[in-house]
C-alpha cells in the first residue's frame, strides 16, 4: 500500500509520485553527469575534452529523435511496462557508458540513454495526471517533473563530481 498524504478530503499516493520523481531527477542527472567529469573521461577514452563534451549533446539528440516518434509507437503498450522499460535502458545504457574504454561506444550509450529519456519523459505527464485525484489533475505532473528540474541545478553538480572521486575516476575498472 502507498503512502498518502490529505488534500482535502483527497489523498496524494505518495510512493507513486516518489518513483515519477525519481524518474524525472535520474534522466536529468544522466543528461549533464559528463559535465562533472569531462576532463577524466576525456583522458581515459583518449580524446579532445571538446569531443568527450559530445556525449551530453548525443544524450540529447537521442531523446530529441525518439520522444515523439516512439510515443506514438507505443501508444497502445501498457503505461507501466513502458515506464519500466525506460528505466532499464537508463541502467543498461549507464552501465555500458561507465565501463566503456572505447569512444564511440561511449557514445552509442549516450545516445540509448537518451533514447531512454525521450521514454520517461513522455510518459510522466500523463502518467501524473492519473495519479491524481479528480480536481487535482494540475498539480500532479507539477510536483512530480519540474521540480526535478530544479532540485538537479543543486544537487547534480556534486553528486557526479563525488561519484566520479569514490569510484577513482569516471570508468569502472
Amino acid at each position: 500500500m502507498s503512502a498518502t498524504v490529505r488534500a482535502g478530503q483527497c489523498s496524494l499516493p505518495l510512493t507513486a509520485l516518489t518513483a515519477l520523481t525519481t524518474a524525472a531527477f535520474v534522466t536529468v542527472l544522466t543528461e549533464a553527469l559528463p559535465a562533472g567529469v569531462l576532463p577524466a573521461m576525456a583522458a581515459d577514452l583518449g580524446v579532445p575534452e571538446s569531443a568527450a563534451g559530445q556525449a551530453v549533446t548525443v544524450y540529447a539528440l537521442g531523446t530529441a529523435l525518439a520522444a515523439i516518434p516512439l510515443s506514438a509507437a507505443t501508444a497502445t503498450w501498457p503505461r507501466r511496462r513502458l515506464l519500466l522499460a525506460g528505466v532499464a535502458g537508463f541502467a543498461v545504457a549507464n552501465t555500458v557508458t561507465a565501463a566503456s574504454p572505447w569512444f564511440p561506444l561511449t557514445m552509442a550509450g549516450r545516445f540509448v540513454a537518451g533514447v531512454a529519456a525521450g521514454i520517461v519523459w513522455a510518459l510522466l505527464a500523463g502518467y501524473a495526471r492519473r495519479l491524481a485525484p479528480p480536481g487535482l489533475e494540475g498539480k500532479r505532473p507539477r510536483s512530480s517533473w519540474p521540480a526535478s528540474r530544479s532540485r538537479c541545478r543543486w544537487v547534480c553538480p556534486p553528486a557526479r563530481s563525488s561519484a566520479a572521486r569514490s569510484a577513482g575516476g569516471w570508468v569502472s575498472p
